[in-house]
């Protein structure tokens, strides 16, 4: 299914909505992590990263408010959607919790097949930002190169010994990178300062 490679985190100090959820969660095809507080799901994502995370509010050790903060104090969990479930008497505590990063939230007691249709969507939306977000990135680095090409062909042309110059530099730059075993981004990065070691004769 769709949801097969999805994990969400669970978060509840109450075993038996755990279990509940779990259940629910896996039914739907999800991949189920689970946690009695904030404390003990701190120590599960050093191990793996979630989808998402889903959690109650009042806990003992770590209440979601702390594990909230904790969250997304790293740069690393910070993106991960972050979803609070509490019930209804606590729509204060809810609304303020949003203020410490939380993406959304649920009132109990709530249907879980309710749970697993709100998360598909949650999850279906926050993927679609994800992907717009990655297209802005996109087109924001080529028109960086752009103007990067730009100013290299500037310097090129003002200087005929330097014809290609740059170019060949990257190149010889990034086949040196690709050996020592350097990833994709590495080698990029070099690449784009080999472009740019003349730059100063702009100048």
């Amino acid at each position: 299914s769709a949801q097969s490679e999805r994990t969400i985190l669970v978060v509840d100090d109450s075993r038996p909505i755990r279990v509940v959820i779990q259940k629910g969660l896996m039914e739907a095809g999800f991949r189920v992590l689970a946690a009695e507080n904030g404390k003990v799901a701190l120590a599960l994502l050093s191990k793996e990263r979630p989808d998402l995370i889903l959690t109650d509010i009042n806990m003992p050790e770590m209440d979601g408010f702390q594990f909230c903060e904790a969250v997304h104090s790293d740069p690393a969990f910070a993106t991960i959607p972050f979803v609070v479930m509490s019930t209804v008497n606590d729509r204060a505590q809810m609304r303020e919790i949003i203020k410490y990063g939380a993406t959304d939230y649920l009132v109990k007691p709530f249907n879980v097949d309710e749970l697993v249709i709100h998360l598909e969507h949650f999850l279906a939306d926050h993927l679609q930002l994800l992907l717009k977000d990655k297209e802005r990135l996109d087109t924001e680095r080529e028109m960086l190169f752009g103007s990067i090409a730009s100013l290299v062909a500037v310097l090129e042309a003002r200087n005929p010994y330097l014809k290609n110059h740059a170019e060949t530099v990257a190149e010889i730059t990034a086949g040196m990178a690709v050996l020592t075993g350097a990833n994709k981004k590495e080698v990029e990065a070099v690449t784009l300062g080999a472009k740019l070691h003349d730059i100063g004769k702009l100048g």
